[in-house]
């Protein structure tokens, strides 16, 4: 699962095809709970893997991983929020289709509804997502 983390956060920071997200966030992707986060700075994307731990399933791991995708309070930031939350849907889902580093070990496909959030002690909205992790192999 360490390894499945990591590779999540390096694709942020490292791949190519994370431009517009870095161009937003530069290298503050966190891959744990924003509280655990000493004065974090944002715009930012932080991660969790969810759901307890992953389930061995005919030599596939399968787990979900929850996004947050934060912006400060002014008066863009609502769709600042949303902008880094579809820019993170549209990375990975085309990083599951080519042949980068993050493609061949994990496969992620947006579920759910996002969920739009304010946090009064951060004074920050996020956009909250969840992933399927669909064939890691670690």
């Amino acid at each position: 699962m360490e390894k499945i983390r990591q590779l999540l956060r390096l694709s942020l920071v490292n791949e190519s095809g994370a431009a517009d997200i870095r161009a937003m966030i530069g290298e503050r992707s966190y891959p744990d709970q924003l509280a655990s986060i000493t004065k974090p700075i944002l715009p930012c994307v932080n991660f969790d893997i969810t759901g307890g731990p992953f389930e061995q399933v005919l030599e596939a791991w399968r787990g979900t991983v929850r996004t947050w995708c934060w912006s400060e309070k002014n008066n863009g930031a609502k769709s600042d929020a949303w902008k880094l939350h579809d820019l993170l849907v549209l990375y990975w889902h085309q990083n599951s289709l080519d042949n980068s580093i993050l493609s061949r070990y994990v496969h992620l496909m947006h579920i759910g509804t996002p969920l739009d959030i304010f946090d009064d002690s951060l004074r920050a909205y996020a956009v909250v997502s969840d992933y399927q992790i669909i064939g890691a192999k670690t």
